[in-house]
């Protein structure tokens, strides 16, 4: 088993423009359905229960949220998942079930510029509510200064938000 990745508190990134840019284009090209509506805050308290380690040090993120009224997770989900932003594929896999409608339910997949990318593309957490869905999206991309993790030998790392 490969050792956990910590940051090295000594390092200092050197700003990245181009970086910052990328990630912020992915959050900029992101399609979500016709009737979300993106909020500043976090609309569901679910979103605290999950989240992504971003293995390269650092990881520039951009991050945007959305309720989507009168829309299902279920429905969300499906639609996110065969909506990709530009250049980006989705790891979601297996059918989602129609019964993932109570309060708090949630998934998450990842959109990544290559198949099963574990180091940068966009996070995509869905989680039910009481009047549809929300949705929280964060966007990361490593600049050129970033140090990526490899994995042992005879492994791989699984794809963005596949751990």
């Amino acid at each position: 088993m490969a050792a956990p990745i910590t940051p090295d508190p000594s390092f200092v990134p050197t700003p990245d423009p181009a970086a910052d840019a990328r990630a912020q284009a992915w959050m900029d090209s992101l399609p979500v359905p016709a009737a979300a509506k993106r909020v500043e805050d976090s609309p569901s308290s679910s979103f605290s229960m999950i989240s992504t380690a971003w293995l390269c040090q650092p990881t520039i993120v951009k991050e945007a949220y959305w309720v989507v009224d009168g829309t299902s997770l279920p429905e969300t989900t499906r639609w996110m998942s065969q909506h990709p932003a530009p250049g980006l594929f989705s790891s979601l896999y297996g059918p989602i079930s129609d019964d993932q409608t109570s309060p708090g339910a949630m998934t998450s997949f990842g959109l990544t510029p290559q198949e099963n990318d574990p180091f940068q593309g966009i996070f995509v957490v869905i989680a039910q509510t009481e009047h549809g869905s929300a949705i929280h999206a964060q966007a990361g991309t490593y600049p050129e200064s970033a140090v990526c993790p490899t994995p042992e030998p005879g492994t791989t790392f699984g794809g963005l938000g596949q751990g």
